[in-house]
């Protein structure tokens, strides 16, 4: 057992220097846990983004008034999308939203399919049932972002619970959304309801129209990215949460949105999501806090991008301050890191080792465990 510990710290000791000296360039000498902005030259990445964004919501979200200390809706779905622990800071979490009519009770449906609960017997409710006998009685759609939600869910739903497969008259409802789309190729009048439509057209390519009207909200979605990858209409005016939502239909839609397509000056849409990030924060145009809902629809965007395979994508001039990148912030289902080995034999030391040895450490071993960062002092005395 001595000959294998000693060689992993041999190993362990090899792999502090090399990384305290030329990654980092600084003393190992108590620094088991590294600042995020000291990982990597190349900066930070979408999985680090999303510990960002969690490390929000235990520390400064946990203890706003506002927050009361729990999670509800759409932030508890984030929050587990992202693979937050919500143990560590005793979360109260409340997946039930407030509904106003039929498109509340689909943005309802959505939220507890994220948290992969079943909305069709949802208390005493049977909800995606009564977002479909609305969508088969829709004629007009005057209020096209409720409608998009609705189509949203059930597909949702069908995708999740193939078994239990709703048809409706989607046709109906594309029809009326190709209507709906202007010469410029926007629908409904903003930049998430064309991206949303785009979404539900990326189903639907068959039916007459969707190509083309397709194709259109691309193009136009494309001429509205401004500096620094930012989604939002010529004339208007920038938010965080709206172009989150974009960013996220788009993928949904099989968009590579960090692609070449969706870039301006070497910025695409998704480093556009930190447009108002300030290291800390979100902060609009006159240095206030973005609300709760800007900090959610990131974080369930990173989220998608995280399960299509985008975690490890570099964004662009994005920092996280205050972020200390140790296994405390690891996901879930992290792999074991270095710290998480030496902290182990760190233990070894402090416990089998200290006894058999009547609390001596040779030379070699003291070097060791001196640069692991161990508190020597703890047991020795020193």
């Amino acid at each position: 057992m001595k000959v294998r510990i000693n060689r992993i710290l041999s190993y362990l000791i090899a792999i502090l220097i090399i990384t305290s000296t030329c990654i980092f360039n600084i003393p190992i000498i108590n620094n088991t846990s590294v600042l995020a902005s000291e990982i990597t030259e190349k900066g930070f990445t979408i999985n680090d983004a999303i510990y960002g964004l969690i490390y929000y919501y235990d520390n400064e979200y946990y203890n706003n008034s506002k927050s009361n200390k729990t999670l509800e809706g759409l932030e508890y779905a984030a929050m587990y999308k992202a693979n937050a622990d919500l143990t560590k800071k005793n979360w109260s979490t409340n997946e039930t939203i407030k509904t106003y009519g039929i498109s509340g009770k689909a943005k309802q449906s959505i939220i507890l399919m994220e948290l992969d609960i079943n909305p069709i017997n949802y208390k005493g409710e049977n909800l995606i049932e009564q977002v479909v006998e609305d969508l088969n009685k829709t004629t007009s759609i005057k209020f096209i972002q409720n409608i998009l939600q609705e189509v949203l869910a059930v597909e949702m739903f069908n995708e999740k619970f193939p078994e239990q497969k709703i048809i409706y008259n989607i046709k109906n409802i594309i029809d009326l959304m190709l209507k709906e789309q202007d010469e410029s190729g926007c629908i409904g009048g903003a930049i998430h309801n064309t991206a949303y439509a785009i979404e539900i057209f990326n189903k639907y390519s068959y039916i007459d129209g969707v190509l083309e009207g397709k194709e259109k909200g691309i193009n136009y979605l494309k001429s509205q990215i401004k500096d620094k990858g930012v989604l939002y209409k010529d004339g208007g005016t920038y938010f965080t949460y709206i172009h989150a939502q974009a960013v996220r239909a788009l993928l949904q839609a099989g968009e590579d949105v960090t692609s070449e397509k969706w870039s301006k000056d070497g910025y695409n849409i998704v480093d556009g999501l930190f447009y108002e990030w300030n290291g800390e924060n979100f902060i609009d145009k006159y240095g206030k806090d973005r609300a709760i809902n800007h900090y959610t629809e990131v974080l369930y965007t990173l989220s998608k991008l995280n399960d299509l395979g985008y975690k490890d994508v570099f964004l662009k001039n994005v920092e996280f301050l205050n972020v200390v990148k140790d296994d405390t912030n690891q996901s879930k289902d992290e792999k074991v890191t270095i710290n998480k080995v030496i902290d182990g034999v760190i233990d070894y030391y402090n416990e089998k080792h200290f006894v058999e040895e009547q609390g001596q450490l040779s030379d070699f071993h003291y070097s060791a465990m001196y640069r692991a960062g161990a508190n020597l002092s703890e047991k020795i005395g020193i």
